[in-house]
């Protein structure tokens, strides 16, 4: 699939939501709502760091791009870690790379979560996995099919 037709995909995912509310929206006095932001979709590049607070004990996040050429900015930052957080859009599973028409997203999530748990950086890591946007996969798995992916040829 070609980079195109990736990003009418992306802008797939988000426009039925966006022109059901267009009469909300298109209002001089609109302020976006919390579901709102969460259906905008904004590419991560670099790295994002905050820090936060929950029940008392402190928490540093750091949100690195998964694009490959963000890949070699973040390395680095996982040093003395204590939990990594993988986060994969399963919905995913019949688009192209950004960055490599050639390149299943999917595939390249299992490559890139393959590669970090086998990293030394990792050894003594806990390691979470979300697998998000699974309410975009149901809807298109009802007109794709995941068979296409060769690491899951049973599907």
């Amino acid at each position: 699939m070609c980079n195109f037709c990736n990003a009418c995909i992306e802008f797939w995912m988000c426009s039925e939501y966006f022109m059901d509310r267009l009469d909300v929206i298109s209002g001089h006095d609109y302020i976006p709502t919390f579901e709102d932001l969460l259906h905008c979709r904004n590419r991560t590049t670099g790295i994002l760091e905050a820090g936060l607070m929950v029940a008392g004990d402190s928490f540093y996040i750091v949100d690195v791009g998964g694009q490959r050429n963000e890949r070699r900015k973040w390395i680095h930052c996982f040093e003395n870690v204590t939990g990594v957080i993988f986060v994969a859009a399963i919905s995913e599973y019949d688009q192209t790379l950004f960055e490599d028409d050639r390149v299943n997203r999917m595939e390249e999530s299992l490559d890139l979560f393959e590669e970090i748990i086998n990293s030394r950086w990792f050894d003594k890591t806990s390691l979470i996995v979300f697998l998000n946007k699974s309410d975009i996969f149901k809807e298109k798995n009802s007109n794709v099919t995941i068979r296409k992916l060769s690491r899951f040829p049973r599907l």
